[in-house]
Order: C-alpha cells, then sequence, then structure tokens
C-alpha cells in the first residue's frame, strides 16, 4: 500500500441553524458509502445506522466545528484504483497537510477525473462543541467516525491515521476529547483499549459505561411497554407539552442540573437550543409552579435512520414473523422511532422522571414510532428509571482519547458525568 498522506477538511457549522455545513464534492457520498461498508457485523440481528440524504446535514448533532480526517482514493467506473494522491487531493480542494483550500465552484475542476469516484480508505472525525464542565463553559471535542476500509486494515494505516488526527487537533484546542465504543464491538476494543498508549497511537482511558435504552413500542397488552401498571399520578404534579414562554423556567432547571453534571451541552440563544430542538419539543413535569424535570423528542429522523437487518438462514422465517408482530418495515426501510434526548431533572426526582417517561412513550407511540431511545450513564441516580419498563439495552463504554503530554481528565468531585444520547 502506498503511504500518501492522510487528508484533513475543517468544517464550521451553520451560523443561522438552519443551512448544514459544506463539504468538498464527493465527501460526503464517499463517507456515507464508508459508512456503510463498515457497518458492525455480529449476532443474527443487525442495527445498521444511516446518515441519508447527507451526512454533512447531520454533523451539527455532533458539534459545531469539525476536523474530517481521511485517506482519500480516487476510482475509475471499473473500480481501478486510479490515485491516492494529487489527484484526489485536487477533487477535494484540500493540500496534504490538512488546510482548506476555497471549493471548486462547479463540482471536480482537474482534467481527467470527471467519471471518476471519490472514495475514502480511513476516516477519523473529531467534532468540538460547548459544555458545562465543572461549573464552566469549555470546549470538548468527540472523536467519532473511525473507519477503516477492509483492504486498508492492517500495515501502518491506523498509526498515521491518529498522527493525523492529533496534528489537527491543535488547531482546534479542546480541553478534553471523548468518544464511544459498543461494549460488544470486541474487534475495536481490543485494537484500541489500552491505558498506556503505543507508539502513535494514544490512550482510551474508561470513564464511565452507558447505557442506550430502546423501548420497543408495539408489543403484547394495553400496558406495554410498562411492566407493571400505569404509573399513578403524583398528587400537584402537571405533565404538559412547554412553550416559548416556559423557556425561562427551562433554563432555570438546566441550570440547576449543570451544578450537579458534567458535560451538558450549552444551550443556544437563538430559536434553536441544540441544532433543531426548541422548547416546544420538550414535556415537562411542573409540581407548585416549578419545573422539576423535562424529556425533550429531538428529532433526528431526517439526518440519522437506522434499520434492523440480517434474519439469515433458520432464523430468517422466524424474524419474518417478528418484524410483521412488531409492526416494522422490512430490512430496507427505516425504522420508525423517537430520541428522547436531551433530559435533564433536579435531585432526588427519579419518580417525577419515570411518570415524565411513561408520558412521552404513550405520546411518541400515538405518532407512529415503533422504538424510542433512551441515555443514562450506569450508576447515575436516574438509571433505575428504565427498570419500569420493557427495554433492550445497548451498552457502550465512554473513553478519554489522550496522549502522554494531556492532561488526564477526572469528573469534577460531587458530579454526574452526563453525555446525551443525540450527541453521540
Amino acid at each position: 500500500m502506498s503511504l500518501e498522506p492522510f487528508l484533513t477538511v475543517h468544517v464550521a457549522g451553520p451560523r443561522d441553524g438552519e443551512t448544514p455545513p459544506a463539504l468538498p464534492p464527493g465527501l460526503d457520498a464517499a463517507i456515507r458509502e464508508l459508512d456503510r461498508t463498515c457497518q458492525m457485523r455480529g449476532g443474527a440481528i443487525e442495527l445498521e445506522f444511516r446518515t441519508e440524504p447527507s451526512f454533512a446535514a447531520a454533523m451539527p448533532t455532533w458539534g459545531s466545528r469539525h476536523q474530517i480526517v481521511f485517506l482519500p482514493e480516487l476510482v475509475g467506473p471499473p473500480g481501478e484504483l486510479l490515485s491516492q494522491g494529487p489527484a484526489a487531493s485536487a477533487l477535494l480542494g484540500v493540500s496534504p497537510p490538512g488546510i482548506p483550500l476555497p471549493l471548486p465552484p462547479d463540482g471536480p475542476s482537474v482534467p481527467g477525473i470527471e467519471g471518476n469516484v471519490l472514495r475514502i480508505g480511513a476516516l477519523g472525525i473529531r467534532s468540538v462543541r460547548d459544555v458545562w464542565l465543572g461549573g464552566r463553559r469549555r470546549p470538548v471535542a468527540y472523536f467519532h467516525h473511525l473507519r477503516i476500509h477492509p483492504t486498508w486494515r492492517g500495515g501502518t494505516t491506523l498509526a498515521r491515521g491518529f498522527r493525523a488526527i492529533r496534528a489537527a487537533s491543535g488547531k482546534e484546542p479542546a480541553v478534553v476529547t471523548f468518544t464511544s465504543i459498543l461494549s460488544a464491538n470486541r474487534q475495536a476494543r481490543t485494537v484500541l483499549e489500552n491505558k498506556d498508549g503505543r507508539g502513535p497511537l494514544p490512550r482510551y482511558l474508561p470513564i464511565c459505561r452507558y447505557q442506550t435504552v430502546l423501548f420497543p413500542l408495539v408489543g403484547f397488552g394495553s400496558r406495554w411497554p410498562r411492566r407493571a401498571r400505569s404509573l399513578p399520578g403524583e398528587a400537584g404534579l402537571e405533565v404538559r407539552p412547554l412553550t416559548d414562554a416556559d423557556l425561562t423556567p427551562l433554563r432555570e432547571l438546566y441550570d440547576e442540573f449543570t451544578d450537579w453534571h458534567d458535560c451538558v451541552p450549552v444551550l443556544g440563544e437563538g430559536p434553536d437550543l441544540l441544532p433543531g430542538l426548541r422548547v416546544g419539543d420538550f414535556l415537562g413535569a411542573w409540581r407548585q409552579g416549578t419545573l422539576v424535570a423535562a424529556v425533550a423528542r429531538w428529532d433526528q429522523s431526517r439526518v440519522k435512520q437506522f434499520r434492523l437487518t440480517g434474519g439469515e438462514g433458520w432464523w430468517g422465517p422466524v424474524w419474518k414473523l417478528a418484524r410483521q408482530a412488531l409492526g416494522l418495515p422490512d430490512e430496507h426501510g427505516d425504522i420508525p422511532y423517537a430520541l428522547f434526548d436531551p433530559w435533564v431533572v433536579r435531585r432526588g426526582e427519579a419518580r417525577c422522571l419515570a411518570i415524565l417517561l411513561d408520558a412521552a412513550l404513550e405520546r411518541v407511540r400515538a405518532a407512529g414510532a415503533r422504538f424510542a431511545a433512551w441515555g443514562v450513564p450506569v450508576g447515575h441516580p436516574m438509571e433505575a428509571v428504565r427498570q419500569r419498563f420493557f427495554h433492550l439495552p445497548y451498552e457502550s463504554i465512554i473513553y478519554q482519547v489522550t496522549w502522554h503530554t494531556d492532561t488526564r481528565y477526572a469528573v469534577t468531585p460531587g458530579h454526574q458525568p452526563w453525555f446525551n444520547l443525540g450527541m453521540l
């Protein structure tokens, strides 16, 4: 394999909250194609994540500033590898050191590459966002979409990619860099999970385990997915959707939540509190005029989708019947889902949060969702709320990605680590 350098594209998020960031021609499709190639395999049923029709449109959900580090290839119509160097770089308008150049206004501007396709051999994305850390607003980075095409695995690809990521990170400093790996992804954990680092590879230091909780909304009996009867109401507790008039109480609750949590994202000052999320997307619980808990339905289905695939061999007929019973589309159809994120609650209000989730599940089921997703760190005081409902646990591990010269992150004393699912 050639040792052509990795390239870096620096992308700033939209300022108006509506227009997605721009990517060089061909890069968006190449990222999505690599993502499809590198879906994690294993088990009878597989979860396939997608970012259609545009990866750029999904980028604001991970942060406001991004560094896309990748190994480009230029492939001809028959699939022949034409170049990993100058032609591929010129197609993107990016120089090998990672310095962005003006994008070609009318697509590819290099003679002889029309009809050819950009393909990515390896990829890593570092997204920076502002969060509350120890009571202060600080920039943190989230490292995601580490992908290596099967033909490029082995050799020096991973080491050279991390060397490029480390170099790029100096142009967009952050106080700490996080990443996540599915607990079941043994292959990735074997390669990356180390506390000492190996050569140019960073250290992956565990911060906490994280539960992605999937609530199936189609099941048996009218009380599904509750494990018992409907949660009885609490005297003086009112559950209702928030309106624009509730922005101040929501911010006050949010501020109180940051007093005992690290890594809560900073809310925007405009109509969008987070990209595509507004006050009216929250369901709130009020007691004696005070907002004590709020859960948002953050609709990311326009930019992030998932499908259930698999069911090969003897399992096929059983899975086909299960799809019909659960009202799921076939493997080529996106699963209608609801994302409950972010959520904020006052200390000691686990019962209130359970009542709020119960009401939220009823609302999204009536709207046609088949699954609802909610995330919580393992060991968090609110983790037990999930046990009130039938659910599918989907565990990940949150790590700090650090080199020996970096400061090791420690959770602020008296605080809980908190990562919102919609930005993982």
